[in-house]
């Protein structure tokens, strides 16, 4: 059996070790406050934000921080009409950002790169399609309050089978299963045909 594939492919080359205190993305809150919880209409403002305000900062620096967040990517994978879970109901997968990514190219296109690259690398595929599908500014959620998440669709073509611990399941059976509370908030943008959680 296949040891399952740990996401954390923003470290380039991919399988460095990680650090303990990392520089990350991070951006000026201000540009945030208007969006809350998760939205698919792109802001030009925030996404200018993101590419032309932000540097990179020890990821400690950026907990509590009351004047800037960290930005992270996260992944939401797809194939036909299926979504990518983990045993623990999530569907939202993250990794951190860090200054590796420029090799990849500058700005939103060395983002969207990295998606791709990560996507590719955690489902052990040549190549993966992916998009920005949203944005994701959560301070209700304790655990994510520190983070501000540029959000990619990733859409398979071919079957892919999934890492060791997820699952491939229909969109449409989303609202029987007990998803993680961001991906209930994520799941309810992007599929919004499926029946919100309680």
């Amino acid at each position: 059996m296949d040891e399952p594939r740990p996401f954390e492919p923003a470290v380039l080359p991919l399988g460095a070790p990680a650090l303990d205190d990392p520089l990350v993305l991070a951006m000026p809150r201000k540009e945030l406050f208007r969006i809350t919880g998760f939205v698919t209409t792109i802001d030009i403002a925030i996404i200018e934000a993101v590419a032309e305000d932000s540097w990179y900062s020890a990821a400690s620096t950026l907990v509590g921080n009351l004047d800037a967040k960290e930005v992270r990517i996260a992944l939401v994978f797809t194939q036909g009409e299926q979504v990518l879970l983990d045993e623990g109901g999530n569907l939202f997968h993250t990794t951190r950002v860090g200054p590796e990514v420029a090799k990849l190219g500058k700005g939103l296109k060395g983002l969207r790169d990295l998606a791709r690259v990560a996507g590719a690398h955690f489902l052990g595929v040549p190549e993966i399609r992916c998009e920005l599908a949203g944005l994701l500014n959560e301070d209700a959620l304790a655990e994510h309050r520190n983070t501000f998440y540029l959000v990619y669709r990733c859409r398979l073509g071919d079957v892919a089978t999934p890492p060791a611990g997820f699952t491939w399941l229909g969109i449409a059976r989303l609202a029987l299963m007990p998803l993680d509370p961001v991906s209930i908030v994520v799941a309810g943008g992007l599929f919004p045909a499926s029946p919100s959680h309680a």
